[in-house]
């Protein structure tokens, strides 16, 4: 493909598409082929898809593109804008709603036939939104714009971050913790619907575009730059396609009002070749030394001896120069004393 390609969606295991400028890839067969369907229309950026039939993509010049039969035949439908739609999102086959990327709102009662107007957030850049529901939603934008809605775009409030940085994704969960993601390696938090925010430390630079979550504590991000971030109970680690990029990354501070406990977790993956990651937990401030040592007691390398916060962390223990064979692995954290075998085969 040479065209620029934006999102890919699956309503299940074989079905699936992928959207870009001005096309529309489809497969039936888990991506193992794929047809192409030319889309007269560009800024084909999302995809919102109601059930097995019913999807709908929002593009350039007020319109949005709706199939009733999983795009074997679609229609174009007008709303009357002229700016583009950013987001589109449906609670049933009649009742919509959209967002142009200019901040106007509005909805249909008919399935897209008609559309009228529910508010303007008169804000230059929209660049995205988050439905979780018909009422609730939350939209982003440049210069660190956010908004929030809980009756469903009459009324909205400003939940802005204060600092000057343009914003690209969204996401809130279903314990209504929300996360935005920026310029600059900007990953944000909020426990209160954007009233206040927290720094999530990525130590990047670039573009964060994409943020998502698989369950309550457990997300990824995708950068411009080919970076992935994995967060698990606010662990950040950092990672490549030419593998771990941070050697120790600790857990954000948001975490630190849970009940915690000191837990030492089994490596992951084990067996492993030749790096590893090893979880642990530490219920208060403290010292703590993580050792790796061989069979016969020898130690093998210190992977951490510092004083570390309360939290959840994570460390990376990497193989290469060691043969292959049993290890163990041992937390000294205050009285707290732990210690796990772990197999390296190469």
């Amino acid at each position: 493909m040479s065209n620029d390609l934006f999102k890919v969606k699956f309503l299940n295991r074989n079905n699936g598409i992928i959207i870009g400028d001005s096309v529309l890839l489809k497969t039936t067969n888990g991506g193992v082929n794929w047809n192409r369907m030319e889309i007269t229309s560009a800024h084909l950026k999302d995809v919102f898809i109601l059930n097995d039939r019913i999807s709908s993509i929002p593009c350039s010049n007020g319109r949005i593109i709706k199939s009733n039969d999983f795009w074997n035949t679609w229609s174009i439908q007008n709303t009357n804008l002229s700016e583009n739609i950013s987001r589109v999102f449906f609670s049933d086959t009649l009742n919509g709603k959209c967002i142009s990327e200019n901040g106007k709102v509005i909805k249909t009662t008919n399935g897209g036939i008609t559309w009228s107007n529910i508010s303007n957030l008169n804000l230059n850049k929209v660049n995205n939104a988050f439905f979780k529901n018909s009422n609730i939603i939350i939209t982003i934008g440049d210069s660190g714009n956010v908004r929030f809605t809980s009756n469903g775009g009459v009324n909205w409030l400003n939940r802005n971050i204060n600092r000057n940085v343009n914003l690209h994704s969204i996401y809130l969960d279903e314990d209504n913790k929300l996360y935005v993601s920026g310029d600059n390696g900007l990953i944000l938090f909020s426990s209160n619907s954007g009233t206040s925010w927290e720094d999530q430390p990525t130590n990047l630079t670039s573009k964060i575009n994409k943020i998502g979550f698989f369950d309550k504590n457990s997300g990824i991000a995708v950068s411009d730059a080919g970076e992935i971030l994995l967060t698990s109970l606010g662990t950040i680690e950092i990672g490549t396609d030419h593998g771990l990029l941070s050697n120790y990354t600790a857990t954000s501070d948001i975490y630190q009002s849970r009940n915690l406990s000191f837990t030492l977790n089994q490596n992951y993956p084990n067996p492993f070749n030749p790096k590893t990651q090893i979880k642990f937990t530490i219920a208060e401030n403290t010292l703590v030394v993580l050792k790796v040592y061989d069979v016969l007691g020898k130690e093998v390398k210190t992977l951490v001896n510092e004083s570390l916060e309360r939290g959840n962390h994570i460390v990376y223990f990497d193989g290469t120069e060691l043969a292959s064979g049993i290890y163990f692995y041992k937390i000294t954290a205050g009285n707290y004393v732990e210690q796990k075998q772990m197999l390296l085969i190469k």
